[in-house]
């Protein structure tokens, strides 16, 4: 999907600075490039991180991002309904879904992660764990900083759902907003959201793993 019309194609092309956000052309990118340069900036520093934690990180960090991209479909429409924002269409502005998932090593794509868990907490909450961790994990960045980096990360995006993925075993998670469909009112509620979405990113033929709760 593109990130500044939406429009859904096979052929966008990634941002050549970061590689993570996608577009139709060159018009839309520049369009947008004002929006996504403190986010692209973000999307740097993180791949950075995650290369000086060694091979491993940088590979289950790509391995998040690819996987996101091929299941990103059901992953929007299971947020839509874990927010219920066709009933409380505000949530998209002071809530956060986490979905948590367990890496898959040597499994092909693009089932290469199982989906464990999933929360959805409000922005005021996970603000204040942020702060509590950056309190019990000290590291070389100020901590000023490390909040205006999450600021950057979860700041709110009209008419966007904000979905965090996490891998459990892994130190760095992989942000990415949803565009909310415009008819968004006129569809109905999963409330299997979560069951549905497992059965999905599960490669047919394997059990659907048990739901685990930290």
């Amino acid at each position: 999907m593109c990130e500044n019309c939406t429009v859904s194609r096979i052929d966008l092309r990634r941002c050549a600075g970061c590689g993570v956000v996608r577009y139709c052309s060159k018009e839309c990118q520049k369009a947008h490039w004002k929006t996504h340069k403190p986010h692209c900036v973000l999307n740097v520093e993180m791949a950075k991180k995650a290369a000086e934690m060694g091979p491993d990180h940088s590979m289950r960090l790509e391995a998040l991002g690819k996987w996101c991209d091929a299941f990103s479909g059901v992953l929007g429409a299971a947020s839509a309904s874990a927010l219920n924002i066709m009933n409380f269409p505000e949530r998209v502005d002071d809530s956060v879904l986490f979905i948590f998932v367990d890496f898959l090593p040597g499994a092909k794509a693009p089932y290469t992660h199982d989906i464990v868990d999933a929360e959805l907490v409000p922005l005021s909450v996970v603000r204040a764990r942020a702060l509590a961790e950056a309190a019990a994990f000290p590291s070389g960045e100020p901590p000023a900083q490390r909040l205006a980096t999450f600021e950057r990360t979860l700041a709110p995006r009209p008419g966007m759902i904000r979905v965090l993925l996490r891998d459990r075993r892994f130190a760095l998670s992989y942000t990415t907003p949803f565009v909310v469909a415009r008819n968004i009112r006129q569809c109905k509620h999963d409330p299997l959201w979560f069951e549905h979405l497992q059965m999905c990113v599960t490669r047919p033929g394997r059990p659907v793993r048990p739901r685990e709760r930290p």
